[in-house]
């Protein structure tokens, strides 16, 4: 079902919503005075749950702000695992980017300050973590393995895992508790303060040899200690120099309009060995 910025909208009764929407989606508004049916009307034409329609009228009464939508800026030559295709990367990246904005939403009205002001930021990027893994699996053939054990997802036709982490941290390397072997996603996403909503604007995808691997694995463990204040952070793994060259050099999408400068980030340049061709840094030896 299709629906609208409240703030593009240009009515304040209820009944001119719900035409609102019933508009939106191609349909010609009901007449007043509405029955209670409009809206179960409207779940059957758009093919959507009731319960979906009533959230939305919910938005639209409550004046929740739709986030923008992810770019079609996808680099097709980045390998990724069998069966992920980047249109089903793309619909969770919004599917995800629509549960935080409803989320932040809801808990405004009901507290009066946003998610990313109650809870710890390592917390808040668990939470997109756990959300965007739900997406995939709704969106794609990888669908939700174990919330406690590696991998996050797995396509069971050709049993491949894939394991999942968001940050905040544009060009974020891999970090973890087990150092694992496999697929790794690092979905990293810009806050919008003022707002409260999210905007994802780098996906990084690639194969790791794990700390258990024959290969020269592409993780180093990392101590913990205990602090002045006697607290100690739970142990783990980043990923090594090359490891992280894997995953920036497999950055299968970019947000051109949050990082337009991207491309000429000497930051970028890491060695590792010889920029592979799938990079969207690559360039061709014959221009």
């Amino acid at each position: 079902m299709k629906t609208s910025d409240v703030s593009e909208s240009s009515t304040a009764t209820l009944e001119g919503m719900i035409g609102s929407m019933y508009e939106i989606n191609g349909l010609q508004s009901p007449e007043s005075p509405m029955l209670l049916s409009v809206l179960s009307d409207l779940a059957t034409f758009t093919d959507y749950p009731l319960q979906k329609v009533i959230h939305e009228l919910h938005g639209l009464a409550t004046m929740r702000t739709a986030p923008a939508p992810t770019l079609e800026d996808f680099y097709n030559d980045v390998p990724m695992p069998k069966g992920l295709t980047k249109e089903g990367i793309k619909a969770a990246l919004d599917a995800t980017q629509e549960m935080m904005a409803v989320l932040n939403h809801e808990i405004k009205l009901f507290t009066g300050k946003y998610l990313h002001e109650l809870i710890q930021g390592n917390n808040y990027s668990g939470l997109v973590s756990n959300l965007l893994t739900v997406a995939i699996g709704d969106h794609t053939i990888y669908k939700p393995y174990h919330d406690q054990k590696h991998p996050d997802l797995m396509n069971d036709i050709d049993n491949i895992g894939l394991e999942i982490k968001a940050s905040n941290k544009v060009a974020k390397g891999g970090e973890g508790h087990n150092g694992t072997n496999g697929w790794h996603m690092i979905a990293c996403y810009n806050l919008n303060q003022e707002s409260g909503q999210i905007q994802f604007t780098h996906i990084e995808i690639a194969e790791l040899n794990g700390m258990k691997s024959t290969a020269v694995s592409d993780w180093k463990y990392v101590g913990s200690n205990v602090n002045e204040e006697g607290t100690q952070r739970t142990e783990t793994y980043t990923t090594t120099p090359e490891g992280t060259w894997k995953l920036r050099h497999g950055s299968v999408y970019i947000n051109s309009i949050l990082w337009p400068n991207w491309s000429n980030l000497s930051k970028q340049a890491w060695r590792g060995g010889e920029i592979p061709q799938h990079s969207p840094w690559y360039k061709s030896k014959s221009i």
